[in-house]
């Protein structure tokens, strides 16, 4: 399993360390357990096969976890992201899943009123434009869509 920190290079979908709060081997434990749920919801899903069979055989942790045979949905967690600007920011993560569907809504907040939720409104804050001027999509520039 990667993570932005880990040690194994820079995680192409994270920007800046994420760490749970449970610690790394329970989250994986818990991301491993609710892949097994939607393999088991999806045996004829080709992706989904090709997907848990490169990582059964690149991953020796993953291929552990797999065989241990938990399986339940992933729900919630609360995370620490280590930003650049305004520093470590902790959230908590909730997973709505309406029923009868495969949809996941993803949710992370802050507790209100801390200086956790202050961070991201600072990063909303607007910014002066470049020096050079505002950029524009090339597609702006030449007319094109």
């Amino acid at each position: 399993m990667r993570t932005a920190d880990g040690g194994r290079g820079r995680d192409p979908i994270a920007a800046w360390p994420v760490s749970s709060w449970k610690g790394n081997e329970a989250q994986e434990v818990d991301l491993v357990a609710d892949l097994w749920v939607t393999a088991a919801a999806h045996p004829h899903d080709v992706r989904l096969a090709s997907l848990v069979e490169d990582a059964l055989r690149s991953s020796p942790r993953f291929a552990r976890l797999w065989f241990n045979g938990t399986a339940g949905p992933h729900v919630g967690d609360r995370k620490t992201i280590e930003h650049p600007l305004v520093g470590a920011i902790a959230l908590d993560v909730d997973v709505l899943m309406p029923a009868g569907t495969d949809l996941r809504i993803v949710t992370y907040a802050a507790v209100p009123e801390t200086s956790d939720a202050e961070k991201p409104a600072a990063l909303r804050a607007p910014c002066p434009p470049p020096r050079d001027g505002p950029t524009r999509p090339d597609s702006e520039i030449s007319g094109r869509d």
